[in-house]
């Protein structure tokens, strides 16, 4: 694993395939540098609020294929 100074980051974007792991990254990067843009790839709409509460500033839904609408 590569040696990331989390706290001197101006930026940090989170993509992995689970959104609790997403979330924890969140909540352990946030601390650190609380000045850093979070952007945060989710898979699932009603967690959309909790990644907000916990500092993420852009939160972007991924879609599985199907259509949103149904």
């Amino acid at each position: 694993m590569p040696d990331i100074d989390f706290a001197a980051a101006d930026r940090i974007v989170i993509a992995v395939p689970d959104d609790l792991d997403a979330f924890l990254i969140t909540r352990a990067v946030r601390p650190l540098n609380p000045g850093t843009l979070i952007v945060a790839l989710i898979r699932e709409p009603e967690n959309h609020a909790l990644f907000a509460f916990e500092g993420a500033v852009t939160v972007h839904l991924r879609f599985s294929g199907q259509d949103p609408r149904t």
